[in-house]
């Protein structure tokens, strides 16, 4: 389920466990970019930055398969964009995770990490902390 509340310059998405949220999760963020204005390039880079996080949250991030909630929250100004992901799987810092060694072959590569090193390039700045019991990633995007 997604709950969206939307302000003027923020928007707070809730979803749960099922796979079609990210996608629902994705329009709402979209949405809300383009109606604000915000330029294609930094929308394409949320977009596509927010569906890797929710895709590795709710396929990795749970041991049990009890109801579980991720919050997203998003803030523009006249500079920034700022999202915001919250969960309460287990303990993930996106970044202690290794970047993928490119100079190796491809098959001869540990599997995953791609998506990770995708959110770190697409991204001005990715922080992260562990806070009453969950995950937080803010991720910081330019506007032009």
């Amino acid at each position: 389920m997604v709950l969206v509340s939307d302000e003027a310059r923020s928007l707070h998405i809730a979803i749960g466990r099922d796979m079609a949220d990210v996608g629902r999760a994705n329009r709402s963020l979209e949405e809300f970019l383009e109606s604000r204005a915000v330029d294609a390039q930094a929308t394409f880079a949320a977009t596509v930055v927010l569906e890797e996080i929710l895709t590795n949250i709710l396929k990795y991030a749970y041991e049990d398969g009890g109801p579980h909630e991720v919050r997203i929250g998003a803030e523009i100004d006249a500079r920034e964009l700022v999202l915001q992901i919250a969960d309460d799987g287990r303990p993930f810092d996106i970044l202690a995770a290794p970047a993928p060694d490119f100079d190796r072959p491809v098959e001869c590569r540990d599997a995953g990490g791609l998506g990770i090193h995708l959110v770190r390039a697409l991204a001005q700045r990715v922080e992260y902390r562990r806070a009453g019991g969950r995950n937080v990633v803010t991720v910081h995007f330019s506007l032009k």
